[in-house]
């Protein structure tokens, strides 16, 4: 991989000769070059910058320096891709990283001041790939400070930089859940001792014991990441129907492609499939499909063999992979097994080393070379039961019922404040008149969630940590036209799960009028503890979180 990244502060970039990267430069795995800006700058001052067109504070970077250095810079086949670091771009995640690991030829453009002239992003469009990325919803003076991060992340992808290339599926983010925690020797440290199951050597209980810790450690920090909701990023999850057939075939042979090339000589049943074959198995075994914008985008089957429940043809779009719909497709089947299943059982290809990585991440253990499928191999995990009934095949999506148009559930987000705004207006009687500014504070502060129906905000719940982290605190509102559709109670069962370990109480305010909205949450399993004190036409309920 070849990297170029432009600046009018090249020995910013200094760091790219430490650490791995630097490394990774020695061996020859990545070809990195810092450039000045400045170098294609041809007045007596060097200058980058200009006032904006239409008035208005700060400068703007001129396009005549940033045209010559594509020039020099940019190959004419078109291979490289301009990755403009800006506060105004699609969020950096994992998933883009890995995404831009595979390209041959990266150039960052290090904006400054008010930003680049937007015809400079257009030229670069015709000149080849470009991506505006963003570090998050902050802003820095400058873009090397996100290049610098965008580099790492990317380069360490690069296959030969990891000394063990396990780690890389053993970190945050990797499979849409936080790292779980992680110790070393001494065994005990100023009072503090390693946990028992780590000591154990039974790898099966430290596998359950991870990923139970990392489900734990992103309900409590990153409630957005976690896969309790039925959507993600607007992909919904619903039993496959036959009509969907078709398009498993396809999916399914674009999938199989990559496990065609990651296992060379070896037969791969599902791209031999006919349609006949994805209908007989379709009609015979429990099969999830995943659609988004009406686009199927992931599927996975499952039947039982005696006690095992054996899992096969779980398959993610190739432009989704990464972004952790396979692991939420794994959970989903898994969740559809019937009473009496007490093992999980799945091959995948020897060589595929991308699939190992999530099983094993998802608490599996390789059992050896598959017998009935020459060239894979066969991984295995005990079932963990909790007592509760597992959830019938035939609705494993808790939204279907609800019969909303595209529905999207996910956290709240700045751009969303107007409309929750809007819809607080019309969830009170009176109005409740909160001030923009303090209803942003509130809904960015706390942990939100809202839900959309063919693009329209139709509810929100936020969740507030009170009493020292003991109590957790629901405001959820609602359009009129769609109550009583279950809507509501959908929502709160989702804040309930996103609840960090340490709440032992859900709690709610009601206006002490509004019996329907009290008779809601008593029929939730909440009761009144009365009135608040300094208001007494508010009254308070709660619930004990179930342990």
């Amino acid at each position: 991989m070849r990297i170029d990244i432009v600046s009018i502060f090249p020995e910013y970039l200094a760091p790219l000769d430490l650490s791995l990267p630097g490394k990774a430069r020695a061996k020859g795995l990545v070809d990195i070059a810092v450039h000045d800006l400045r170098d294609w700058t041809h007045d007596r001052h060097r200058t980058t910058d200009d006032t904006p067109y239409g008035g208005g504070a700060g400068m703007v970077m001129k396009p005549e320096p940033w045209g010559e250095a594509f020039d020099a810079l940019l190959p004419a086949d078109g291979s490289a891709t301009v990755v403009f670091t800006t506060p105004s771009g699609t969020p950096f995640t994992q998933a883009v990283a890995a995404e831009l690991a595979t390209h041959e030829h990266l150039v960052f453009a290090c904006g400054r001041y008010e930003g680049i002239d937007q015809r400079v992003i257009e030229e670069a469009g015709t000149r080849g790939g470009v991506r505006e990325v963003s570090l998050g919803d902050y802003v820095l003076n400058g873009g090397e400070v996100a290049a610098l991060a965008i580099t790492e992340a990317v380069v360490r992808l690069i296959p030969g930089f990891m000394g063990n290339p396990e780690s890389l599926a053993e970190e945050s983010h990797e499979d849409g859940l936080l790292e779980y925690p992680v110790y070393t020797k001494p065994p005990s440290w100023r009072g503090r001792a390693v946990p028992d199951v780590l000591l154990s050597g039974n790898h099966a209980a430290i596998a359950d014991w991870r990923r139970e810790q990392a489900e734990r450690r992103t309900a409590e920090r990153r409630p957005d990441l976690l896969l309790t909701s039925s959507l993600v990023h607007g992909v919904e999850v619903r039993g496959a129907e036959p009509s969907d057939a078709g398009e498993l075939l396809t999916l399914q042979r674009a999938c199989w492609l990559q496990e065609h090339w990651d296992n060379p000589g070896v037969d791969i049943p599902a791209l031999g499939e006919s349609l006949a074959d994805v209908q007989a198995w379709l009609g015979r075994d429990t099969v999830l499909v995943a659609r988004a914008g009406g686009r199927m985008v992931g599927a996975v089957r499952g039947s039982r063999h005696d006690d095992t429940w054996e899992i096969g043809r779980l398959m993610v779009a190739p432009d989704l992979q990464g972004q952790g719909l396979g692991r939420r497709l794994l959970t989903a089947i898994e969740a559809t097994a019937p009473a009496g299943v007490t093992t999980y059982a799945l091959f995948t290809g020897a060589g595929s080393a991308r699939n190992q990585r999530l099983y094993k991440k998802a608490g599996y253990r390789l059992a050896g070379p598959d017998p009935e499928v020459p060239g894979a191999v066969r991984l295995t995990r005990r079932r963990r039961t909790s007592g509760r009934a597992a959830p019938e095949p035939a609705s494993p999506d808790p939204l279907a019922a609800l019969g909303l148009d595209r529905p999207e559930l996910r956290r709240a987000a700045r751009g969303d404040i107007g409309e929750v705004q809007t819809l607080q207006w019309a969830s009170f009687d009176p109005p409740l008149r909160e001030p923009y500014d303090v209803l942003e504070r509130d809904v960015l502060g706390d942990t939100s969630f809202v839900l959309r129906s063919a693009g329209r905000l139709v509810a929100m719940i936020g969740c507030q940590l009170l009493a020292d982290g003991a109590e957790w605190r629901f405001r959820l509102l609602m359009v009129p036209d769609l109550r009583g559709r279950g809507i509501g109670k959908f929502l709160l069962d989702h804040a309930e799960a996103a609840a960090p370990p340490s709440v032992t109480t859900y709690s709610v305010l009601v206006g002490a009028t509004r019996q329907d909205n009290v008779a809601f949450y008593e029929d939730a399993g909440y009761a009144s503890q009365g009135k608040l004190p300094d208001r007494p036409g508010v009254l308070i309920l709660t619930k004990p979180r179930p342990r």
